[in-house]
Parts: C-alpha cells; structure tokens; sequence
C-alpha cells in the first residue's frame, strides 16, 4: 500500500490529479464520465433522497462534488494524503464533504453509517491483493444501506493483465468477486475510452491529430475543449446500455446492490 500512495502522491504533484497523464484527454474523458455518473445518480434517486454518501478513492474529488449535490453527508476516501490535500483545496462552497486518507477513519464510517450511495471510479482494479479486494466489497456491500446502491466504474478485460499498479479483471472473474461477496448486478453499461475508441465520438474527440494539437498549442486545448465539452453534452455516442458483463478493453459502469 505504501508503495500505491508514493505513486499517487507523485501523480497529482506532477500532473495536479490521478487520471490520465495528458492534460486535454483527461479533461474531456472525465468531462463524459462526470455526465454519465450524474445521469445515473439522477435516474437512481429520482423519487428518494441521498443520505449518506461515500466516494471510495476520491481522487481530487470531481466525483465527490457531484455527490455533495445530491447527497446530505458525504465521506470521501483515498489512501494518498496528497491526493486528500488536493481535493480538500478544490472543494468549492460545499460544507457537507469530509476527505480523509485515514483508513481508520474509513472503516469507521463503514461501521457506523449506512449509505445510500457508494461510489468508486477506477480504484478496485488498483487493489493488486485479491483477498484484500474481496474483504473491501464485503465492507462496502455491508455499509449500504437496504435499498443501497454500489456504483462502479471498471475496466472489463478480454484476458487477465496486471502492471505494477492495476489489474485487469475479466468479467467472469468480476462477476465471481461480486457473488462471493453477496452483490447482486442490476445494471451495466460499457464506456468508450480515448486510448483505444470505437465510437464515432470518441474517435473524433480523441484522434492523434486533436490530441497533438491540444497537447502542443494552448489556444487548441481551449477551442477543442470547449468544443469537445458541447458535442459530449449533446451525444451518448459514448455508452452503451450491455447485458452480461462482456465487455472487452472497455470501461464498464456496474450498479450493484446487497
């Protein structure tokens, strides 16, 4: 783990957050992931209010803001105290968000509060210790609430592969995880991604050219920022409701609940 919070720690002092490294696919990849989880949200919750709200490895926080809007309480988690740092200083007017990079704190919070909403975008694939992974899901089903949702964000891969700071799962083996901890799948969608597209909106968003131009001129990053932000607004080229989890080199948004 000490190792996990040196290379994250590192990350958002060299690029300022834990996404991807380039600054212009970063910020319109999160842009799309942004819509997409506040369409869920909206639709999950459309006749109850959000309670208590948990965001697990918060990153800076993009997320945790999205939930501070709908949610009352909001505990936001990463085990990267720089990372923490950042996202407390980007918390805007919202008083209802508690970061923290205590995993006492965190455990804590799992023992005694009862969520309505657990979020986590892109943090289980980094858990390299199956056991360790499974005893998290397990924490993180227990502390929803009856009718609770878990809310994920994963990649979905053809073969097992692993780097020295993430794994990728199959979907048999996520759906193994996911049963032997008692979550039951409600929905999934796959997710275009900018390092391999295979829609027509993340291809043209995310072509070399556009990337070479944003990277190398500031006046393009903001022209194609501002357009990219209009056409993500205005399409769901992007995601694509599935049925099993068969989704291969893809992001996948699960929903799950106890």
């Amino acid at each position: 783990m000490n190792d996990l919070k040196l290379y994250w720690n590192n990350r958002v002092q060299q690029v300022g957050h834990t996404g991807w490294m380039n600054r212009y696919v970063y910020t319109l990849d999160q842009y799309a992931r942004l819509k997409v989880i506040r369409k869920i949200v909206k639709d999950l919750f459309d006749k109850t209010s959000i309670e208590n709200a948990l965001d697990y490895g918060c990153g800076i926080g993009d997320f945790s803001k999205l939930l501070g809007s709908f949610a009352k309480d909001v505990f936001s988690y990463d085990i990267a105290d720089e990372v923490i740092k950042r996202a407390g200083q980007q918390r805007g007017l919202l008083s209802n968000i508690i970061y923290s990079s205590s995993e006492e704190q965190l455990n804590i919070r799992l023992e005694t509060k009862r969520h309505d909403l657990i979020l986590s975008i892109t943090v289980l694939g980094h858990i390299l210790d199956e056991m360790k992974l499974e005893l998290i899901l397990q924490k993180l089903k227990n502390s929803l609430s009856p009718n609770g949702y878990l809310v994920l964000i994963e990649f979905v891969a053809e073969k097992s592969d692993q780097n020295n700071y993430q794994k990728f799962n199959t979907s048999e083996k996520w759906s193994s995880l996911f049963k032997y901890v008692g979550l039951i799948v409600e929905k999934k969608y796959s997710m275009d991604v900018p390092n391999n597209p295979t829609g027509v909106l993340y291809k043209s968003l995310f072509s070399k050219l556009n990337v070479f131009l944003a990277s190398k001129f500031d006046f393009m990053f903001l022209l194609l920022i501002k357009k990219g932000k209009n056409r993500i607004d205005n399409s769901n080229d992007f995601i694509l409701e599935v049925g099993p989890l068969n989704i291969q080199k893809k992001l996948s948004i699960i929903i799950l609940k106890r």
